[in-house]
């Protein structure tokens, strides 16, 4: 197999395990107001308890997808993914447990902050970037069009769930769905850090050759958002050139 092939697979399953994390986060926090009714009559909860919770979700939400955004360009999307697959995780599980109406209220701060930090303009970004300039288009649509998919799926597969194993079991589910967000963001990282890495290479092989000095690759070396595999083949390059 040859090396093209082999980035092409690579590439394909990044772009198959992004489209994923989109129909994840997306369409399950979308579709949690199917718990409406079941929860509100076995615990004996106003609309107005769930209601507002889902308000400050999806209130922390929007306030926190552009934070993410900005902290995905200088740290990668793979690490902002992960802490908000976490943390949504962690938000809908304590969602299943807490049965006091004003804890159930602060979980949607949690879910809100997780889901928007693993939204699907973050996984769009992810995908963007390791993809040839004239593919970006396809890719932002195919996984808008993931993310649509999940929130067309996530209520009937929700709302499936809940009749085979009543709705305390389903936000389990739920929860755990967003766990194997993780698994996922090795196929994104593996192929997101390859073009990082060449290009910085080629820029030390440049710099090597234009006369930039050891400091100055050093330097490039230790700047942040570089990655260990990375700063250790800029080193290697330095040292092979010297």
């Amino acid at each position: 197999m040859s090396a093209t092939t082999k980035i092409s697979c690579e590439l394909k399953l990044a772009i198959f395990a992004g489209c994923m994390i989109s129909f994840i986060s997306f369409g399950f926090s979308a579709s949690f107001s199917v718990f409406l009714r079941p929860m509100s009559i076995e615990l004996g909860w106003g609309r107005e308890v769930f209601s507002l919770s889902l308000a400050i979700q999806a209130l922390m939400w929007g306030i926190t997808q552009p934070l993410a955004g900005m902290y995905a360009d200088k740290h990668g999307s793979s690490r902002v993914l992960a802490f908000g697959a976490v943390v949504a995780a962690l938000g809908f599980a304590l969602r299943g447990v807490f049965d006091d109406p004003t804890l159930f209220i602060l979980t949607g701060f949690i879910v809100g902050v997780g889901t928007g930090a693993c939204s699907f303009p973050v996984v769009i970004v992810a995908l963007s970037k390791i993809v040839q300039p004239a593919q970006r288009s396809f890719i932002m649509g195919l996984g808008t069009a993931a993310a649509s998919a999940g929130m067309f799926a996530g209520a009937p597969i929700a709302t499936t769930l809940i009749g085979l194993m009543g709705w305390g079991m389903s936000i389990f589910f739920l929860a755990f769905s967003f766990v194997l967000i993780l698994p996922l963001l090795i196929f994104v990282a593996r192929v997101s850090e390859t073009p990082a890495l060449e290009q910085r290479v080629l820029v030390v092989q440049v710099g090597v050759q234009r006369g930039v000095g050891e400091v100055g690759v050093e330097h490039l070396a230790a700047a942040p958002g570089v990655g260990v595999p990375a700063r250790v083949q800029i080193l290697l390059e330095l040292r092979k050139s010297s």
